[in-house]
């Protein structure tokens, strides 16, 4: 939903699902996004990961790697 006015709201569907998955880098915490995970199999999803979180290590990612997620991931950090 997006909020258009106080108290207003629109309801977006989208025909994707750009997943923004929240990670530690040694620049502290990125958020990089697998592009239309509904269509990819596990395997590709996995190396999209792999491959997002080697960027976010070498601190090379750009700025499409970490724009538009459909949602976003994340975990309770160090103490979960």
């Amino acid at each position: 939903r997006r909020k258009k006015k106080e108290e207003e709201y629109e309801l977006v569907y989208r025909k994707y699902h750009n997943v923004g998955v929240a990670m530690d880098s040694p620049r502290g915490l990125v958020v990089p996004v697998v592009r239309d995970c509904g269509n990819k199999s596990i395997l590709e999803i996995s190396e999209d990961l792999l491959r997002l979180q080697s960027l976010a290590k070498e601190g090379t990612l750009t700025k499409t790697d970490l724009q538009n997620p459909t949602f976003a991931l994340s975990n309770i950090g160090t103490i979960g």
